[in-house]
């Protein structure tokens, strides 16, 4: 892997959430974060959140880390904010901080397997020596909803200190 880095401000991100954990995920009859997806598109959670930014950009955002990536983490699903304010019953945020991240892209038709080899890649990446490591403080992932409701571009952005 080689990868790239971007600096970001600090963005406020609301949605819903689930808490879970890599073991949890890995095991099909476990795993939450698919139930949180059908949850946000069921209940249509992007429009019911306030002050989104873009509409058309969804996060969702791994926050409140227990430990690193073998701990439990929660999981925010929805939109950046212009503020946290008012958000309806339900809906929690997260100010993520400005920090440096590194960027591995998403490619792929089948987006939630492209979305799992870019996160196999990232912890491929951080098994030998960098210069760099993961601050586990907040990664995300960024979509882009096209026009006809497909995602258009996807980044997984992991921070680094």
């Amino acid at each position: 892997m080689n990868p790239t880095f971007v600096e970001k401000d600090e963005m406020t991100l609301a949605g819903i959430s689930v808490r879970t954990s890599s073991g949890l995920e890995s095991n099909p009859e476990t795993a939450r974060i698919p139930g949180l997806w059908q949850r946000f598109y069921q209940n249509d959670v992007m429009h019911k959140i306030p002050g989104l930014v873009d509409p058309q950009v969804i996060y969702e955002t791994y926050c409140d880390y227990e430990s690193d990536q073998d701990g439990e983490y929660t999981v925010i699903l929805g939109g950046e904010v212009q503020s946290p304010d008012n958000l309806p019953d339900g809906i929690v945020s997260v100010i993520v901080p400005r920090a440096r991240y590194m960027v591995a892209p998403v490619t792929g038709d089948d987006v939630p397997k492209a979305v799992q080899q870019a996160w196999g890649r990232v912890w491929s990446h951080f098994k030998s020596p960098q210069p760099y490591r993961r601050a586990y403080q907040v990664d995300f992932e960024r979509f882009r909803v096209g026009d006809e409701g497909t995602f258009d571009e996807c980044q997984v952005m992991v921070s680094v200190l």
